[in-house]
């Protein structure tokens, strides 16, 4: 019997993971594989919550919070059925959220600070952050701002599907987010004043976390807001999903399908 598993990324701007994994699973059983199972990925960005919840179980909480430019989006987070909420920058600041408005200047992370406050307040402690697909480059401050410069002991973990450096985030990203060169180097000077600021009230030298996190283990503490993690999309996906995963291709499958997007613009 010819088996085969279908696990893809997104594939940005065209398919969802869930799509996607639809799409090549249909291809797969016209070919004449005999089963075809369906199990999309994720690395941290769009699309991390809806996987999760595929994987793991759980429910969608509504949250009205403030969008990337200011006005209100009906967003929403995920209670997976250990207790471990899952939010998704991209729902509450996400670039797609703007449609081809976007204000690199202004656009702000402080709703995803008040997607995780209400998975808070309804009783999670420990959170998984997916921080990709942002339409912001403001450092994270407003998000901050938003929790009172504290997780109150909150376990939180960020998923994050990049490896750029703290102060080269505008250069990098900018211009998919609409920033022109002059706003690009405006923005490159907001984030290293803002690294002062965390430097100065935190100690935390944002600018260096990933020397750090290439040094040790995949994932670096951050004394920053309380006790927490981040780790990179290379240590996201060695979490339980990827052992699931890499389960399902040595017991299950006689061929995986995978796919990831490659353009990011």
């Amino acid at each position: 019997m010819a088996r085969a598993l279908a696990c893809p990324d997104k594939f940005r701007g065209t398919l969802t993971g869930a799509e996607a994994a639809a799409r090549l699973a249909r291809g797969l059983r016209t070919a004449g594989f005999d089963e075809v199972r369906e199990l999309p990925l994720a690395d941290g960005g769009e699309g991390t919550l809806d996987t999760l919840l595929a994987a793991r179980g759980g429910s969608l909480r509504p949250a009205r919070v403030t969008g990337p430019l200011g006005e209100p989006v009906d967003a929403s987070w995920a209670l997976l059925p250990d207790g471990t909420a899952i939010v998704e920058m991209a729902r509450a600041s996400g670039l797609a959220l703007v449609a081809g408005r976007n204000d690199a200047l202004r656009a702000t992370t402080r709703g995803t600070g008040e997607l995780i406050a209400a998975a808070a307040r309804s009783g999670a402690r420990r959170i998984i952050v997916a921080v990709g697909g942002s339409a912001t480059t403001d450092g994270g401050l407003a998000a901050v701002q938003a929790l009172g410069w504290s997780l109150a002991g909150l376990d939180v973990t960020v998923a994050c599907d990049v490896r750029a450096r703290f102060r080269d985030a505008p250069r990098i990203f900018g211009p998919q987010k609409g920033a022109s060169d002059a706003q690009v180097a405006l923005l490159s000077r907001r984030l290293e004043r803002l690294a002062q600021q965390y430097r100065e009230r935190t100690g935390v030298e944002v600018t260096e976390l990933l020397t750090f996190l290439e040094r040790e283990t995949g994932r670096v503490r951050l004394d920053v807001l309380d006790p927490s993690w981040i780790i990179f999309g290379g240590g996201f996906c060695r979490d339980s999903l990827r052992v699931f995963s890499s389960r399902a291709l040595d017991l299950v499958a006689s061929l995986a399908i995978l796919g990831s997007s490659t353009f990011d613009g």
